[in-house]
């Protein structure tokens, strides 16, 4: 009975996670489609314009190592984060497709300025999905 208790707890909490529309299968999440701006800032936690953007390496997200960057935050639109601070963002990345980026990077092929609609994954910030969180400001 409690495990039983315990997999309906962490099932309900993938479907609550912002971005992730459920499971698929055991390892690969099904993810949201977000079709414009306010569902984009309704999941967000934090939405932020970006003017500098710089490499981080790697990050591991669910089961996917994802991009990670360090910005300095230009302008806050939505959260708690303050101007001018540098935080660590991961470009969440597709763990089950055959590549991590569908439309690669989106860091990596969008020049800054940029608005960054993000939400919380421990002790850093990722993106809302692999296709959305990131576009020009």
């Amino acid at each position: 009975m409690t495990r039983y208790i315990a997999a309906l707890a962490v099932a309900a909490a993938t479907l609550a996670a912002p971005g992730c529309a459920g499971a698929t299968s055991a390892a690969c999440m099904s993810w949201a489609d977000y079709s414009g701006e306010p569902d984009l800032r309704r999941d967000a936690q934090a939405i932020v314009i970006v003017d500098q953007v710089m490499d981080a390496g790697l990050a591991r997200i669910g089961d996917a190592n994802a991009d990670a960057y360090d910005v300095v935050i230009r302008s806050v639109e939505k959260g708690d984060l303050e101007v001018g601070e540098t935080i660590r963002v991961v470009a969440t990345a597709d763990g089950c497709g055959p590549e991590r980026y569908p439309e690669g990077d989106p860091f990596e092929r969008l020049e800054p300025p940029l608005r960054l609609y993000l939400v919380p994954e421990g002790d850093v910030w990722r993106t809302l999905t692999p296709l959305d969180g990131v576009e020009p400001a």
